[in-house]
């Protein structure tokens, strides 16, 4: 342009929204077959928000492991949250349960949730 300045003009497509995806595998723990299936929606509300979920059994597996998790950045902005809740199963210590010495590891069979409050990575002299 005359001024020195240049205009820019972008064409921008907007990703799939959804995302599902699965597999099979032999496990390194158990010796055993192991599915899963997941997915997420990205853009939830409209306003950028993520939705995720993992669901996984092993052949061997008494139960499956399933995690759900909900994430909303606000673009950047402040006030950003995410909050996850889970069922991890990755096995016994023991192939028997009935044998005198089973000792079933907490950490192994796992539930909890957690909240995450996120920081503005963005500052303001970034124009947003």
């Amino acid at each position: 342009m005359s001024d020195g300045t240049a205009q820019l003009q972008l064409i921008v497509e907007e990703q799939k929204t959804q995302n599902l995806g699965f597999g099979v595998a032999k496990t390194l723990y158990s010796d055993g077959w192991q599915g899963e299936i997941d997915g997420s929606v990205n853009n939830l509300l409209g306003g950028g928000e993520r939705l995720t979920f993992k669901v996984g059994k092993g052949t061997q597996d008494e139960e499956p492991s399933i995690n759900l998790e909900f994430r909303n950045d606000k673009f950047g902005k402040p006030g950003g949250y995410g909050f996850r809740v889970f069922s991890d199963f990755i096995g016994e210590n023991s192939t028997d349960s009935n044998e005198e010495n089973y000792d079933h590891d907490a950490l192994l069979d796992r539930k909890g949730a957690s909240i995450n409050l996120l920081r503005n990575p963005i500052t303001e002299s970034f124009g947003v």
